[in-house]
Formats: C-alpha cells, structure tokens, sequence
C-alpha cells in the first residue's frame, strides 16, 4: 500500500505545517499508516 503525504487547506490553499511536524493517518480496520498530513502551529490555526 502506498502511503498518501497530504498538505492541509487553509483559506483554500495548499499549504504545509510550521512546526515541520507531521501527523499519521490510520486505516482504523488495520491500524495500517494511510498517509500522512501536517501539524499547523498556533499562528496556522484559525
């Protein structure tokens, strides 16, 4: 299986987290690590 490296959505555009941090999605089924999405600092979070 291929693991996905997303970017997050802010005001519609694609960006990368701050802190160079990423968070690992789970097939919940599996545990198996589906991918992968940024950690936003404070300044990223609405």
């Amino acid at each position: 299986m291929t693991v996905r490296h997303e970017k997050m959505r802010i005001a519609g555009e694609l960006v990368d987290g701050d802190t160079g941090n990423n968070i690992e999605v789970f097939n919940p089924y599996n545990g198996e690590v589906v991918g992968t999405v940024p950690r936003a600092s404070r300044a990223q979070r609405p």
